[in-house]
């Protein structure tokens, strides 16, 4: 069989932010070696390359931050003999199966550098040997293959990749710090079972160790193991010195290296803060697992980017696993081994909520009750702001499952409510409860809103020294959005209840529209009533006539330039004028004894109150407004002062707010 190389190292995958994995497997391949040689002082030296030629200031800080443009991998191991060479050569070569090798790593160094280059002293017959090759994209990918006897004393191998392609670049850390430690996480296996030979990062600057750096940088480390049908899994815990790009996460390892992980955050680990405070370092730490077992090492892909298991959809076979299931297990220790974390933010959090819900936002109170696990959700150190719209997340998740439950109860042919005590009564009479409770919450939440919605009516009716008194658009944009009508507007978007409770229950609304632009009805007239209400008909009965038209209209507070009356008076004519619009599948009918409700809310200043009595409006008992029959017209009219409006909607509601202690 001909191998097609080109086609073999195209169809090796290697994202844009897997740049590093070459170099990993280039460091491997040198543990492997050290190995094969038996020898006590392995070494292996990594120097970084850098393109310093466009550096405008080559000040030693800008040079530690160079763009990267190779790596060059030294040890002294068994080196490329003869027998190692040809199994480069081999495409998918078998010689380190037993530990784990897939004979494709050196693929991945074509999909990230242009040209390798490869240095080899080592020992043949008892003679030392020297070996150079190149290492390139093309069919026939070694060049310049030389192999002689050399009167040099060490054996030694060097690998250099070079010439980093560009859209590799951005996707690996540029300082060596920062490259070190992605060693250490990815070779972390090697560390903790003390298999690391002596191992060195440096450029032209520094020089980093790495096993005392890995020694310094774990500050608590811990064994788990667990089974999942007969398969078992070995799980190491530490928890690690925090640096920049570091987070939380859960490794999954074949052949002693990491091939995937997953980020782990307070949705994976309840309560578990972005960075652990160190109690015996000045520094913060995170957490960080490696899994392993056979099962991974024998389903890890021929690339050892990800595995080869079975995914929710597919025909799942004896003995086979999925990934989520072997996390969803992982997961569980992890959560028991960071729990002395963990616990005390847990309940600092439900500190903070609880005090949240007690003085701020009761609604939530059966939540706490009922879903408390729901809490352990929210992120830890959340501001108020945020904490809200993560409650107001659980409740909808709470309602969601409510409604499901009840579903279930009402179309199950099998439900029985009786008082025998069996798993159906538990279980209707245990939805009830949080039925009936979460309905509590529900009108918990509407009963703060009217209150912060009067607060802001009462706001509205004040000057400020900057601006002066709020404009009517303001105040009529709280009762109901502008320009709209009841056909696009939700119950939750408008305030009509602050006028009056019966107002949301009509045929059609229309809000600052000009009468031109009102559907039901068909009308030339420019005039734009603030609010437009057409109440239900008599009877159910296409065209038949409505029980009455309502009419609002809004001053800005202390306003005084004008009557609303008469303003109102021209609607009700220009109203009657117009027809049913028969093309509108619910057409308003308005007949000569259709009566008219008309509605001004305004302040009501002293030249206002002469008008309105020279009129002959009837002063109210409580002086907070004035009201009129027209007979002409067939219309009732009043004008409401906006202290009258206020007061009025506050003690409507008074019981509610009392109910539920937010009378403040």
């Amino acid at each position: 069989m001909i191998v097609d190389f080109l086609g073999r190292v195209y169809n090796t995958p290697l994202s844009a932010r897997q740049g590093l994995i070459p170099l990993f497997e280039a460091i491997v391949n040198s543990i492997h070696a050290i190995e094969e040689a038996k020898i006590k002082n392995g070494q292996i030296n990594i120097v970084v390359k850098r393109n310093i030629a466009g550096l405008l200031i080559t000040d030693n800080e800008q040079l530690r931050i160079a763009p990267i443009i190779g790596f060059e991998i030294t040890d002294n191991g068994i080196g490329f003999n003869n027998e190692n060479f040809e199994s480069f050569c081999v495409s998918d070569t078998q010689k380190k199966r037993h530990i784990g090798g897939k004979g494709v790593g050196r693929f991945l160094w074509l999909k990230a550098f242009s040209q390798v280059n490869v240095k080899s002293v080592f020992r043949q017959n008892g003679k030392l040997m020297e070996r150079s090759f190149g290492f390139v994209l093309d069919n026939d990918p070694i060049m310049n293959h030389q192999c002689d006897s050399t009167k040099k004393k060490d054996v030694v191998t060097n690998v250099l990749l070079q010439d980093l392609l560009p859209q590799f670049s951005e996707g690996i850390p540029r300082s060596l710090e920062n490259i070190a430690y992605r060693i250490i996480e990815h070779c972390l296996e090697y560390f903790v079972l003390d298999r690391m030979p002596a191992i060195t990062l440096s450029d032209d600057l520094d020089e980093v160790d790495l096993v005392p750096l890995y020694q310094e940088m774990v500050s608590n480390s811990e064994k788990s193991e667990f089974q999942i049908d007969g398969h078992k899994f070995v799980l190491f815990h530490f928890l690690l010195t925090a640096h920049t790009g570091m987070f939380h996460r859960l490794n999954y390892c074949a052949a002693h290296r990491v091939v995937d992980y997953d980020k782990l955050d307070n949705k994976d680990i309840p309560n578990l803060p972005a960075k652990i405070e160190s109690m015996e370092k000045d520094s913060t730490l995170i957490y960080m697992g490696y899994l392993s077992s056979k099962f991974l090492d024998t389903h890890v892909n021929q690339q050892r980017t990800g595995f080869d298991v079975y995914s929710e959809g597919q025909i799942k076979y004896v003995g086979e696993l999925s990934l989520n299931e072997i996390r969803e297990n992982a997961l569980s220790l992890i959560d028991l081994y960071l729990q002395p974390i963990t616990r005390p933010v847990g309940e600092e959090k439900l500190k903070l909520v609880e005090d949240f819900v007690i003085t701020e936002a009761p609604q939530y109170r059966s939540l706490l009750k009922y879903h408390p696990e729901a809490i352990d959700q929210i992120p830890p150190q959340i501001s108020h702001e945020k904490l809200d719209l993560e409650l107001y997340r659980a409740q909808k998740e709470w309602d969601v499952s409510l409604r499901e439950t009840a579903d279930e109860i009402i179309n199950d042919p099998n439900t029985t409510i009786s008082d025998d005590g069996n798993d159906i009564h538990s279980k209707y009479l245990t939805f009830l409860e949080e039925w009936n409770e979460n309905g509590k919450a529900a009108l918990a939440k509407y009963v703060v809103h009217r209150k912060i919605t009067l607060a802001i009516l009462e706001r509205y009716m004040q000057s400020s020294d900057e601006h002066g008194y709020a404009r009517e658009r303001t105040i009529h944009q709280l009762i109901f959005p502008l320009k709209r009508t009841s056909d696009d507007v939700d119950y939750e978007q408008q305030n009509l209840w602050i006028i009056d409770e019966r107002l949301a229950f009509q045929r059609y609304l229309a809000s600052d529209l000009e009468l031109r632009q009102v559907d039901v009805i068909e009308s030339n007239e420019l005039d734009r009533p603030d609010l437009l209400i057409f109440d239900n008909p008599i009877a159910m009965v296409e065209g038949e006539p409505i029980n009455g038209v309502t009419i609002f209209e809004f001053k800005r507070p202390m306003r005084s330039d004008s009557n609303p009356v008469e303003q109102m008076y021209g609607y009700v004519r220009k109203i009657r004028a117009g027809k049913a619009n028969t093309n509108h599948n619910r057409p308003i009918v308005v007949i000569d004894e259709t009566p008219f409700y008309c509605y001004a809310v305004c302040d009501l200043p002293e030249r206002l109150r002469h008008d309105l009595e020279n009129m002959g409006m009837q002063r109210a008992p409580d002086n907070g407004g004035y009201f009129f029959y027209n007979p002409n017209l067939k219309a009732y009219v009043e004008v409401i002062s906006y202290d009258k409006l206020l007061r009025d909607a506050s003690q409507r509601n008074k019981i509610l707010f009392e109910k539920l202690n937010i009378t403040g």
